[in-house]
């Protein structure tokens, strides 16, 4: 039997199972397709949000949007940075199987993606995007009507945004962009409701990744009294060797500044989203990508590890009239959960192998089992020595770091109770060994049911790498997404 026809056959296997697994279908059915708004907040921890305990006042517009709808409380990410983790939201995969682990990669043709199939069905699609990880060389701008992965980064290099005359200019890490992304996603919703369709909008705000720098007077609205040296710039520089707990507080007061100033431009979107659409036909999600590390485990940033700090994130679901308000979700769901459930909702084709779950049992107020396990992976440049990854099933957490592969000697496992133990800092593998061994299995599952996934997206065509320009290439650099073991 040919190489082929073993993935058609695996292919035809994945299908069936998952087909049995979800044959009753939950979504509403309307006669009219709903807008749909992706607002999506880069490097933006839940637990930082009002609306998640969190007691500074950073975000009371996400707050309020939070009360207007449904909010999952145990979200996840599949991985611990950008592109793969958007990757897998758009196309229902872990990065080990859509083929997008490192920032050269492309999506593997054959994989589809939410925006290619809402064209499809007759949306108008449009993108405004402020992280240069996210270039559309990457695979992301199929289906796009409109991808603007650039106005944002031209700003920056050209010193629009910056808020004072002694700011470093060049990179959008070093400037504020909310407001231009606020602008131009205005602009972008004007245009959608002139065509006459339905449309899908990505917006991603960018300024609470680092650098840590919000406009005056929010540099210092939540560390007034700090008379340190600690100005949120060259954190990259930090990433191993994190600061004094004094200058730790004020860059995470530095931090919360940046979400406070985004969430103002949430809330000036949002009210331009009610005021040209319809809010009963128009479905609004938030979310986020990855979390940040504060040195919760030695380290800062993200793309170090799949702990709680790097891939728990915020999601929020608002649709008046359909979904119910003030409903808090305290099933385990991935932020790649998006995926599945707008297939199931606007009925396009192409999504069988969608690793993701529908998430209408939950966002129409049913409980469902709490049975499921999701994975989270660290995904990086071919120059990172090791892989770590985590499995989450109910109270626990599994993770196994390894160079190759996960029977490997040399490869580390722990054990967390995360009810116990939220922050995982103890480790009982030791006494809790079959528990280990289950979830280590379910764990082994997951990575070879990836590479299956992946195999047969090969086979119907090859994987490519983005070729990028050196300007593209120096914004990556410098925001550490290439050449991150000499930083």
């Amino acid at each position: 039997m040919s190489h082929k026809a073993i993935c058609a056959l695996v292919f035809l296997s994945f299908v069936t199972v998952r087909a049995a697994a979800g044959m009753q279908c939950m979504a509403p059915r309307l006669d009219v397709p709903p807008n749909i708004v992706l607002i999506a907040i880069d490097t933006l921890r839940r637990d930082h949000l009002g609306c998640y305990g969190y007691k500074r006042p950073v975000s009371p517009n996400i707050d309020r949007f939070a009360g207007q709808g449904v909010l999952f409380e145990r979200c996840y990410s599949p991985a611990n940075w950008t592109l793969p983790s958007f990757v897998s939201m758009f196309t229902g995969l872990m990065p080990t199987a859509h083929g997008v682990p490192q920032s050269r990669s492309v999506i593997l043709p054959a994989v589809p993606t939410i925006a290619e199939q809402l064209k499809k069905k007759g949306y108008y699609c449009t993108a405004i995007i402020s992280n240069p990880s996210f270039v559309g060389k990457c695979g992301l701008s199929r289906g796009f009507d409109v991808y603007d992965d650039y106005s944002i980064h031209l700003g920056a290099e050209l010193g629009m945004f910056a808020p004072t005359s002694s700011q470093d200019l060049g990179f959008v890490n070093n400037v504020v962009t909310g407001e231009n992304v606020t602008q131009q996603a205005i602009l972008q919703l004007t245009q959608a409701g002139k065509t006459g369709k339905p449309f899908f909008m990505f917006v991603l705000y960018f300024d609470p990744h680092d650098n840590y720098i919000p406009p005056a007077p929010l540099d210092r609205k939540f560390d007034p009294e700090y008379k340190g040296k600690m100005d949120g710039r060259r954190i990259l520089s930090m990433r191993k060797k994190p600061p004094s707990d004094r200058d730790m507080q004020h860059l995470v007061a530095r931090y919360d500044g940046e979400i406070l100033y985004t969430d103002m431009q949430v809330g000036k979107l949002l009210k331009k989203i009610d005021a040209v659409s319809k809010p009963e036909n128009t479905i609004v999600i938030i979310l986020s990508d990855h979390g940040e590390a504060f040195a919760e485990h030695k380290l800062l940033l993200h793309s170090n590890s799949v702990y709680r700090e790097e891939v728990c994130v915020p999601m929020i679901w608002r649709w008046p009239g359909v979904l119910p308000q003030g409903r808090k979700v305290k099933s385990l769901v991935l932020n790649m959960d998006i995926a599945k459930t707008l297939a199931e909702l606007v009925g396009f084709d192409g999504f069988d192998l969608a690793q993701g779950e529908s998430l209408w049992p939950v966002l129409l107020g049913k409980d469902i089992p709490e049975g499921r396990a999701i994975l989270s992976q660290k995904s990086y440049d071919d120059d990172t020595p090791w892989h770590h990854w985590a499995l989450t099933r109910s109270n626990y957490r599994l993770h196994v770091e390894f160079q190759k592969e996960l029977f490997e000697k040399g490869a580390k496992r722990t054990l967390y109770d995360i009810s116990q133990d939220p922050w995982e800092t103890t480790d009982i593998l030791d006494s809790h060994r079959e528990m280990g061994k289950r979830m280590f299995l379910l764990l082994k599952a997951k990575w070879d049911e990836s590479m299956e996934i992946q195999e047969y997206y090969l086979s119907r065509g090859k994987s490519q790498e983005v070729k990028m320009t050196s300007e593209e290439r120096r914004r990556l650099e410098t925001m550490g997404y290439l050449n991150r073991m000499e930083k």
